[in-house]
């Protein structure tokens, strides 16, 4: 399907045409959405439409995010992040960030990430817009996710998802479920490495059940993109399992799906079946999605696809008798494997260091606030005494008339107000 928007475009006609791009998005046909947003965008910028320009380049960027064009989303997300702000639009400004700091994430920018996370977090709780809040908090369990802060991004990835079900938005319940997913599938790994096997099983299990949650979702509001993602995770969670029958059967269920696969889908659909065949020791069968996995995680520079791709190839080659491919792909996964761990050992110990800052930031902030209000309560004894002065000065005995002095009144109120005053001074 190709649009081709009009050179005069009708805001309200461009409006639905970019309602219509967003289902077919959120239905799977991101590539055909992403065109029409594009189509719509050029339009919108010859007429000077500036709402329109907004909302086609936040459409644009999310099209890269679900296709993996991460700079090029980057590029369409701060364009509209930057007009919603001039139009004063909170909402949607929040919703640009949040984009825009994901993309930043999936290119491993970390600080910019949390940094942007955060903007668009207070901007939307400013907003109180319920999606917009939602899309926000997900993010920054993501964050947490990729991190390996477990408790946080299980904390946060569900908070999004009851964000999204009072908004009463269906497709972003689903697609933060499966973050929420995969954060508990971290934890399992996790616990994996700590040697506890009975806190890895219920982790691992958590995350089959609630990715489950996410393809039935998916499959009821007919979005492939998020079905083939769930399914791919299903079967990647159940390998962890060591259910290899069930990965398979994942797996095969993905292949019934219709339509366009992106480049980064393919890569990891292909290395969770070379991996799975693996585990069944079909080792000849493995190599072929092994080998396709491997070329397009070099296309699309998808380091982790890449490494996986390397660790299964080489024992596939090694089961097979082809000991020098199997050496060749072993030093290969090892480098990757460095690179990888010392990028996230790299990612832990800034985000450590910036909550750390951020604890000492809240601390200076409340001695403050205390110093402050005991500022406040030092001037409201001061502006008291200079009251009561006042008062003095306006009652002193020298200045009352002369038939008070002689009812004795002048003294009397004098006496009084210098009682008050050696009250305060005590």
């Amino acid at each position: 399907m190709t649009y081709v928007a009009n050179r005069h475009p009708d805001p309200d006609a461009e409006q639905m045409a970019l309602d219509e791009a967003w289902a077919l998005g959120c239905t799977g046909r991101c590539s055909t959405a992403l065109s029409m947003s594009k189509s719509i965008l050029y339009a919108a910028e010859a007429a000077g439409h500036q709402r329109l320009i907004a909302r086609s380049c936040q459409d644009s960027a999310w099209y890269c995010f679900q296709l993996g064009e991460a700079q090029d989303g980057i590029e369409y997300a701060q364009r509209a992040a930057a007009l919603w702000k001039g139009l004063g639009s909170p909402a949607f400004e929040a919703q640009a960030l949040s984009i825009k700091a994901w993309l930043n994430l999936k290119l491993g920018n970390l600080e910019d990430a949390i940094e942007l996370a955060a903007e668009a977090r207070n901007i939307a709780d400013l907003s109180a817009d319920l999606r917009s809040r939602s899309l926000a908090i997900n993010v920054i369990g993501v964050i947490f996710w990729m991190t390996r802060q477990t408790p946080m991004a299980i904390y946060y990835c569900g908070r999004a998802v009851e964000l999204a079900r009072e908004a009463g938005d269906l497709t972003f319940e689903g697609w933060w479920l499966i973050n929420l997913g995969g954060s508990h599938a971290e934890a399992a790994y996790l616990a994996q490495e700590n040697g506890d096997d009975a806190a890895a099983a219920i982790s691992m299990n958590a995350a089959i059940e609630i990715t489950r949650q996410a393809c039935e979702l998916a499959r009821k509001l007919k979005d492939i993109w998020a079905e083939r993602l769930c399914l791919t995770k299903l079967a990647k969670y159940s390998n962890g399992s060591d259910n290899f029958v069930a990965a398979e059967a994942y797996l095969a269920q993905y292949r019934k799906i219709p339509g366009e696969v992106d480049a980064r889908g393919r890569g990891q659909y292909l290395v969770n079946l070379g991996r799975t065949l693996v585990s069944l020791e079909q080792y000849e069968a493995a190599l072929i999605p092994l080998r396709q996995a491997y070329s397009v995680a070099r296309t699309t520079n998808n380091v982790e696809t890449k490494m996986l791709s390397c660790l299964y190839l080489s024992k596939a080659h090694e089961h097979v008798g082809s000991y020098d491919l199997a050496l060749e792909f072993h030093k290969l996964y090892h480098g990757l494997n460095q690179q990888l761990s010392a990028e996230r050992t790299r990612q832990n110990a800034r985000m450590a260091e910036i909550r750390y800052e951020t604890k000492k930031l809240r601390t200076l902030l409340d001695s403050e606030v205390e110093r402050f209000a005991e500022v406040a309560r030092s001037l409201e004894v001061l502006q008291e005494r200079t009251h009561l002065l006042a008062v003095a000065a306006d009652t002193d005995a020298l200045t009352v008339p002369i038939q008070s002095k002689k009812a004795g009144v002048g003294v009397s109120r004098h006496g009084d107000i210098a009682t008050a005053l050696c009250t305060c001074n005590d």
